[in-house]
Parts: structure tokens; sequence; C-alpha cells
């Protein structure tokens, strides 16, 4: 969200669509990642 403000630092992301884009890619992401190391654990 800091960088939001800071358009000279991000470039092309600071475009609104394509940063919450981006955001939600790396939620996915993460998600997927977390998903699968919680069943990992669990099948244990």
């Amino acid at each position: 969200l800091y960088l939001n403000n800071r358009r000279d630092w991000m470039g092309a992301l600071a475009n609104r669509r394509l940063g919450n884009a981006a955001l939600l890619v790396c939620l996915l992401v993460f998600a997927a990642v977390c998903v699968r190391e919680i069943a990992g654990v669990l099948s244990r």
C-alpha cells in the first residue's frame, strides 16, 4: 500500500488494475503453498 503513492518507483505497477492483479496472483500462490504445507503436516 505504501508503494502505491510512489509511481516513480513502481512504474507500470502503479496502475490500479495491474497492481491489483499482481497482488491477487501473489495471494493465490501464497495460499496454495500454505494449503500444501498444512496438508503435508496433517497427513503425517
